[in-house]
């Protein structure tokens, strides 16, 4: 219980430090429960699907946040840190969950491009549907009816 609160004080003051006009950091709500943290209520749900496929033996050895040195001829240059690892058919997947405007940011893919060079891993990214856009946002964004 004690921990619980802790991280709640820490993913409140994480959120609180990141916060824009309009919301949080690219409007991600960190997600707390059993004892562990996710960056947003996309990668949280990512993960309950990932999990589902681990209890019907799909894929097999899932681990999250997985971080990867990108060094290029001695030198470090960044760390890519993986949302998912995972074992599918004998090859390991490492998949990012992303949003539309995320998955476009030039780091992501400038450190996407660093992963496949020197791991020859290619990164799967997830977009997984955006909640929210029902008729009544589409229609507060201005959007006509159908």
């Amino acid at each position: 219980m004690a921990d619980e609160k802790k991280a709640m004080a820490f993913v409140k003051k994480r959120a609180a430090s990141t916060r824009r006009k309009g919301g949080g950091r690219r409007r991600a709500k960190p997600v707390y429960l059993n004892g562990e943290l996710y960056d947003s209520t996309t990668e949280f749900h990512r993960f309950l699907q990932l999990q589902q496929r681990l209890n019907k033996g799909e894929i097999s050895d899932l681990r999250k946040q997985v971080t990867y040195s990108l060094d290029v001829e001695g030198e470090h240059i960044a760390d890519y840190i993986a949302d998912f690892v995972y074992t599918e058919n004998g090859q390991t997947i490492v998949e990012d969950t992303k949003s539309l405007y995320t998955s476009k940011n030039p780091v992501f893919q400038i450190k996407r491009k660093l992963m496949h060079a020197i791991y020859k891993v290619r990164v799967r990214v997830v977009i997984l549907k955006r909640r929210g856009m029902g008729r009544k946002s589409r229609l507060a964004k201005g959007k006509k009816k159908r």
